[in-house]
C-alpha cells in the first residue's frame, strides 16, 4: 500500500497525504507521506492538520441530531421554527431535507464565498429568499452547500450560542478531537497548500458549516469510533443515541424515483457508485470534502466496524485520494474478513449491429446534464454528442445502452477514461425523457431531453456580461450568452482560481426577463431575472451580479 501511494503521489503530483485505517476501536494504520511544507521540511504526518471540506457537513448534521435528541431542533419541522424569517417556496423545507440536499435549495452563493477575507455564513442566509431554490422540496438529490449552511444557521440559532464555539464543546471535544476545529480561514498549524508541486495560496471560505473544519486524520479516526459505537465516543462520552446514529445511516430517499441509486443518510453518502465501488462489505456510507487546493475522502463500513480517513494538500489530488481510500479499505476487509472484491466486469460490449433508424430518432436533440449542455446529432451512420468540450461517439451496446468513445484526428476511436467508467441509456420517469448514467450496476440521473422552440424573447438576453466586482478570487470571469439552434446558451468562463475552465448550460426562459439555468432536469433551475445593476443591463447569478458589456 506504501509502495501504491507514494507513486501515486509521484504521478498525479501530491505533495503531502495522509491516512488513518480504523477497525472499531483502534487505529490499525496511520501514516503519512510526502510533505506538509516543502520550504520549512515539515513531512506530513498522521498529526497533519488539513481542510477537510465537505467531510464537515457530517459534523453539521450530527449536531443537528444532537439538539433534536435535546428537544432544541424538530428535524421534520419547517426550518423557520428553528431559523425565523428565513424565507422559501410555498413548500416547505425541513432540516431533514437539508441533511439528505432534497431541500431544492441551490448548490452555491459565489460571491464572498472564497476570499482572502469572506463575510459571515451567518449574512449569506439572510440574503436568501425563494429564488435560491432550484428545485420543489423532495422531488430529487441536489447537493448544495448553501443548505448545508442554512442548517448551521439554525443550530447556532437553536444552541444560542456561535457554531463554532457549539461544535468544539458538543463534539471536538467529547470525541477527544484535540486538534481539529471549525474556522472560516485556514488555520494556525495548517499543512501548506500546492499546486502542480508548488506553494498556492488556499482561500478563506464563508460557508463554514458545508466545509470548515480543519483535522488529521488521527483526529477524524475519532469520528469513525464514534460511529462503530453507535453514537459513543472512545472518551466515553455519549455523542448520539444509538437509534439516532442508525438513522443517520438509514437510507432517507429510497421513494424519490428521480434519485434511482443515489441513497443519501443523514449527512452520509451510502453508497459506493462506480466500476471500483467497495462490494460484498455491506453499507459503504462516506463523504469526500475538497476546497480550492486540499481534498479528502472518509469511508465507513459499519457492518465490519471499518473505516478509512485520507487527505492531501495538493489541487486536482480527489481521483487518486479516492482511490487510496478505496484500496486501504479493500484491504482491511480481506484481512479482517476474508471477504475479496470480486473481479471487475466489463462495463460495455460493443453491439455488432449498426444504430437502427429508431435509435437515431430516439436520441437525436438537446441535452440538460449535470456537465452541462450537450447535442446529439447525426454524422453519416454515427451519432455524435458534442459536451463538456469534446466531440464523442455514442457506440451501440449489446444491451441496449450506448458508450461514448471519441476519434483523435478523426483516425483513431480512443476511449475516454472518465467516460469508460460508465453507459448512457434513455429512460422515461412520469413525462420526463431522461438520461441515465449506469455503472458497476447502479444506476444514476445525469440529464434530460430539451425540447427547443423559437423564442423571440431571448434577443434581449443574448451578449458578454461580467462581474460588477472583478478579482483575482471570484470564481467567474464572464459569460456569454449566445442562441443556438433555437436553444439558449451560457459560456461560463472561469477565473485562473477555477483553474480557466470553460462550461456551456442550456438557459430556459420563463418569461420575458426571468429565465432558468439547466442541468440534470429541464424545467427546474436557479433563476436568473434581467435587470438593471448600476444602471445597465444585467442579472444575478449564484449570488455574484453580471452587467451586459457594451457591443
Amino acid at each position: 500500500m506504501a509502495k501504491f501511494i507514494a507513486s501515486g503521489m509521484k504521478t498525479n503530483k501530491v505533495t503531502g497525504l495522509s491516512i488513518a485505517l480504523v477497525s472499531d476501536q483502534r487505529v490499525l494504520w496511520s501514516e503519512g507521506f510526502g510533505w506538509a511544507d516543502t520550504d520549512a521540511q515539515l513531512k506530513a504526518t498522521d498529526q497533519t492538520l488539513y481542510r477537510m471540506g465537505s467531510i464537515s457537513k457530517l459534523f453539521t448534521s450530527t449536531a443537528a441530531m444532537q439538539l433534536a435528541q435535546q428537544g432544541q431542533l424538530n428535524i421534520d419541522a419547517p426550518i423557520q421554527q428553528a431559523l425565523p424569517g428565513f424565507k422559501t417556496g410555498e413548500q416547505a423545507i425541513t432540516p431533514r431535507l437539508l441533511m439528505t440536499h432534497h431541500a431544492g435549495l441551490t448548490r452555491d452563493k459565489g460571491e464572498g464565498m472564497w476570499g482572502s477575507d469572506v463575510g459571515q455564513f451567518q449574512a449569506m442566509v439572510r440574503a436568501l429568499n425563494s429564488d435560491h431554490q432550484d428545485f420543489p422540496p423532495g422531488l430529487l438529490f441536489s447537493y448544495s452547500n448553501v443548505g448545508m449552511t442554512v442548517l448551521g444557521a439554525a443550530i447556532e440559532n437553536a444552541a444560542r450560542k456561535p457554531f463554532e464555539a457549539h461544535i468544539k464543546t458538543t463534539l471536538l471535544e467529547p470525541l477527544g478531537m484535540d486538534t481539529a476545529f471549525f474556522s472560516s480561514a485556514p488555520g494556525p498549524g495548517l499543512s501548506r497548500a500546492y499546486k502542480d508541486g508548488k506553494p498556492a495560496k488556499e482561500l478563506a471560505l464563508r460557508d463554514t458549516p458545508a466545509g470548515g473544519l480543519n483535522a488529521s486524520v488521527l483526529d477524524m479516526s475519532r469520528f469513525m469510533m464514534m460511529v462503530f459505537a453507535q453514537g459513543r465516543s472512545a472518551t466515553g462520552a455519549s455523542i448520539l443515541l444509538p437509534e439516532d446514529m442508525a438513522e443517520m445511516l438509514n437510507t432517507q430517499n429510497a421513494h424519490n424515483a428521480l434519485d434511482f441509486d443515489l441513497h443519501t443518510g443523514l449527512g452520509w453518502m451510502l453508497n459506493s457508485l462506480g466500476p471500483d465501488a467497495l462490494r460484498n462489505g455491506g453499507l459503504v456510507a462516506h463523504h469526500n470534502g475538497g476546497t480550492i487546493n486540499f481534498h479528502s475522502q472518509m469511508y465507513v463500513l459499519p457492518e465490519h466496524k471499518l473505516g478509512v480517513i485520507v487527505a492531501a494538500n495538493s489541487a486536482g489530488s480527489a481521483q487518486f485520494v479516492d482511490a487510496v481510500a478505496k484500496r486501504a479499505l479493500a484491504m482491511a476487509l480481506e484481512a479482517k474478513t476474508g471477504i475479496q472484491q470480486p473481479a471487475p466486469k466489463p462495463e460495455f460490449t460493443v453491439a455488432q449491429a449498426p444504430i437502427s433508424e429508431a435509435q437515431f430518432q430516439s436520441w437525436l436533440g438537446d441535452y440538460a446534464t449535470i456537465a452541462g449542455h450537450a447535442r446529439v446529432e447525426r454524422d453519416g451512420k454515427r451519432l455524435k454528442v458534442q459536451a463538456m468540450g469534446q466531440a464523442l461517439d455514442l457506440v451501440p451496446g449489446k444491451s441496449g445502452d450506448m458508450g461514448l468513445s471519441y476519434k483523435l484526428l478523426g483516425l483513431f476511436s480512443l476511449p475516454i477514461p472518465d467516460f469508460k467508467r460508465f453507459t448512457l441509456s434513455r429512460k422515461r420517469v412520469g413525462t420526463r425523457e431522461l438520461l441515465v448514467a449506469r455503472s458497476g450496476g447502479q444506476e444514476i440521473l445525469v440529464g434530460e431531453r430539451l425540447s427547443p422552440q423559437p423564442d423571440p424573447r431571448a434577443a434581449a438576453w443574448v451578449g458578454t456580461y461580467k462581474p460588477v466586482v472583478q478579482n483575482n478570487e471570484e470564481p467567474i470571469e464572464r459569460i456569454e450568452l449566445r442562441m443556438d439552434k433555437q436553444v439558449l446558451l451560457a459560456t461560463v468562463h472561469m477565473t485562473a482560481i477555477e483553474g480557466g475552465a470553460t462550461e456551456v448550460l442550456p438557459i430556459r426562459l420563463v418569461s420575458e426577463r426571468e429565465a432558468r439555468v439547466l442541468r440534470s432536469l429541464a424545467d427546474f433551475g436557479e433563476t436568473v431575472r434581467l435587470h438593471e445593476i448600476n444602471g445597465q443591463p444585467g442579472f444575478e447569478v449564484s449570488g455574484i451580479a453580471f452587467v451586459k458589456s457594451a457591443p
